[in-house]
């Protein structure tokens, strides 16, 4: 007889009833203002079913972090107040560059606990892929960092158990590459420590867990490791290796098959294929030794194709226009930077670039031998391009250009450049403060295009979203949903 809860048959207990997924939490309370320790918190920066993250600073020398506040509601579960310590005991067991850093651990008033930590400013790798698709150096240099920080939480005893793209944080660094940090520990599991889950109780994301944890099995670190094969297999293949319909189908699949041929070349199909076997003894037994096989892999691979990104149009290619038709753009002045330069207005940032690059190249040459009279037109000209470079020539600047003009697509494309949140935040609070209505619209159509969802009227949210982007340009999050969707609606393909 099949099962009710997996649509199979089987014996005993049925594995997917035992399945511990994340709950959406009530909602506690905003604790800004208050201070933690020697932290005033200032405001909030996320929330979890766990706790909610703080912007928090001292107030005697200035530094700033981020502290994590226990949710109020689960002081009544003892069991979630010990994972939430747990967090902090393996965070401070794990001292290692691509993990992140907890400096303290206090506790408020009413008993529950914070952990101060490090502040990052960057993005999550799930929300990168929102944007585009990697590369496959970069993101195999993310998987090989994330190898490095899980082999020294092995070497101390840590299983993280919920390695995915949401866990894994691109920290921006001004003037150096990003640094990947591996975030939430929160279950964790330190060998020297038991009781923290019940007996064939199932931890972690259904996407990401190893056979022997959807089978309640003990775990260890080749666990963590199939999880990095999984997240590697959606890097590299565009997709996850299973992809039924259901969570707990994806569960089950990954216990009773192998996964489909990724589609990208030797050697890095195989390392990533033997991180994904069923049996762990016939993976990778340590992480370096993993990350080690996706570096080699790379460097040995020299072409593969990967999907062409879901979530963006390509840019227009550079027209190469001539010095005569640079002229001739001088006659239009209405025409603005991405007509001068020759791209469309959602071009990445190496194309405009680029097109600054070959412009001033096409300026120079036109200069030589030029009468007087085109020499005035090309110093127009010249004028022109420098306010071009100036005002797009990085991130932040073609984000303010951009949305501040209303262009939602060259926001994107400046976010996922390597914009830091500090800055898209200044930018969005000088917008609102200059257009509180369109501010206000874009809030409420958001919200509108929320019901649209829960509906399952799709294609009417995400007409939505975009006329709420079009007049805030700069909100974050209306970005995060409007890409999210427009893939899942199967229309990446195009800007909008």
């Amino acid at each position: 007889m099949s099962c009710s809860r997996c649509g199979r048959e089987h014996s005993g207990a049925c594995v997917a009833a035992t399945l511990a997924l994340p709950e959406v939490m009530a909602s506690s309370p905003s604790q800004a203002g208050m201070t933690v320790g020697h932290y005033r918190l200032i405001r909030e920066l996320g929330r979890g079913s766990m706790g909610v993250v703080y912007l928090a600073e001292n107030p005697v020398i200035g530094s700033r972090v981020a502290v994590k506040v226990m949710r109020h509601e689960l002081l009544a579960h003892p069991e979630m107040t010990r994972r939430f310590l747990a967090e902090a005991r393996a965070c401070s067991a794990v001292r290692h560059p691509n993990t992140l850093q907890v400096f303290d651990l206090v506790t408020l008033h009413d008993g529950r606990p914070c952990l101060v930590m490090e502040l990052l400013e960057g993005q999550t790798l799930e929300q990168r892929l929102r944007l585009r698709q990697l590369e496959p150096a970069e993101a195999v240099e993310i998987l090989g960092q994330v190898c490095d920080a899980l082999e020294a939480a092995h070497a101390a005893g840590v299983v993280h158990r919920d390695i995915k793209a949401e866990n894994v944080f691109l920290a921006a660094r001004p003037g150096r590459p990003e640094q990947v940090k591996v975030l939430d520990f929160g279950i964790a599991r330190l060998a020297q420590e038991a009781g923290m889950t019940a007996p064939g109780m199932v931890l972690g994301t259904p996407d990401y867990m190893a056979p022997e944890q959807v089978l309640g099995q003990p775990v260890d670190g080749r666990s963590d490791l199939f999880a990095v094969g999984v997240l590697a297999y959606r890097l590299l293949a565009g997709r996850l290796p299973w992809s039924e319909a259901t969570a707990r189908d994806a569960m089950m699949a990954r216990v009773e098959k192998p996964p489909p041929e990724p589609g990208f070349g030797e050697p890095l199909r195989s390392a990533v294929l033997r991180a994904l076997q069923r049996d762990p003894a016939l993976r990778f037994q340590t992480a370096a030794e993993l990350g080690q096989a996706l570096r080699e892999g790379a460097a040995q691979t020299s072409t593969w194709q990967l999907p062409s990104p879901p979530e963006m149009s390509a840019a227009a290619p550079v027209s190469g226009q001539t010095a005569a038709a640079l002229l001739l753009a001088e006659l239009e002045p209405t025409s603005g930077h991405y007509a001068l330069l020759g791209v469309a207005p959602d071009a990445e940032m190496a194309q405009l670039r680029a097109a600054l690059e070959r412009r001033a190249g096409e300026l120079e040459a036109a200069g030589r031998g030029a009468g007087g009279e085109q020499r005035g037109r090309l110093e127009v000209l010249s004028q022109r391009l420098a306010r071009a470079r100036t005002e797009l020539g990085d991130p932040a600047a073609r984000a303010r250009h951009d949305g501040f003009s209303g262009n939602y697509q060259g926001v994107a494309r400046a976010l996922f450049a390597g914009m830091l949140t500090g800055q898209l935040e200044a930018l969005h609070a000088e917008y609102a403060a200059r257009f509180p209505d369109k501010v206000q619209l874009a809030s409420e159509v958001g919200r509108a295009a929320e019901l649209c969802v829960q509906m399952h009227e799709l294609p009417r949210a995400l007409a939505m979203l975009e006329h709420a982007l079009q007049n805030d340009p700069l909100e974050r999050s209306l970005h995060d949903r409007f890409w999210a969707l427009k893939r899942d609606c199967g229309q990446g393909k195009s800007a909008g």
